[in-house]
């Protein structure tokens, strides 16, 4: 048994009640029944982002309009109390979630490789909207040619792991991870059955466990609603 249990409302240490291993245990299981909440926040833009340049996993910082985008964000999500922050280690990724992090005053848990945009390989700095660039994508996501564009499955799989190794670490919690727009749009549409519209730098899509197997999206921030 252990002695000291902290009120619900207050945070106060309570001598009188006692709380042992199967209230503990039960508490646990019912906080995990609630699901965990993921807060998938796109980073803020790069100078790449308005030259409308292929990143991919090309290491490309935030401009000054990303920082203050990042800031925005996290005006946004500080109405909520969150238990960590994820994100992915390229670096517009990683300065936003710290900017997050500072202005929430919530801990950046860890960057993992796991949530980096889709790689392009030889394609990224080249310009969206041309020729070879759309066949290249299409062609990377159907597994054929191209063969330094990184396939559709090869991200799914990827995000999923991260996920799933997520939700048994951070059960019940509620979560921001950072990281790039077509990697959280191709993610989701797997995990909610969603698909999103592009996804604008600093946007915010909120999911929620329902099941192991099964999330819903809660809080939508794409193209279409945010019209830009």
């Amino acid at each position: 048994m252990r002695y000291g249990v902290y009120l619900l409302q207050t945070g106060i240490p309570h001598p009188f009640w006692i709380l042992d291993e199967r209230m503990e245990k039960a508490l646990k299981q019912q906080s995990e029944q609630m699901g965990t909440v993921i807060a998938w926040v796109r980073h803020g833009e790069t100078e790449w982002n308005r030259l409308r340049k292929i990143q991919g996993q090309t290491d490309i910082p935030l401009n000054e309009t990303g920082k203050q985008q990042a800031a925005l964000a996290a005006d946004r999500l500080v109405h909520e109390t969150w238990d960590g922050i994820y994100a992915s280690d390229l670096a517009r990724a990683r300065q936003t979630a710290e900017i997050i992090s500072d202005r929430l005053g919530v801990k950046i848990l860890g960057l993992d490789a796991r949530l980096r945009e889709r790689g392009f390989g030889s394609l990224e700095g080249t310009l969206y909207g041309t020729r070879n660039v759309e066949w290249a994508a299409k062609d990377g996501r159907n597994g054929a040619g191209a063969s330094d564009v990184e396939s559709e499955s090869a991200i799914v799989e990827r995000g999923l792991g991260f996920v799933n190794e997520l939700t048994t670490r951070m059960a019940g919690k509620k979560v921001i991870v950072v990281s790039h727009g077509g990697f959280i749009r191709r993610l989701l549409a797997v995990l909610t059955g969603v698909r999103l519209e592009p996804l604008p730098n600093a946007s915010i899509n909120i999911i929620r466990q329902v099941k192991p197997d099964r999330w819903e999206l809660i809080s939508r921030e794409d193209g279409i609603q945010t019209g830009s």
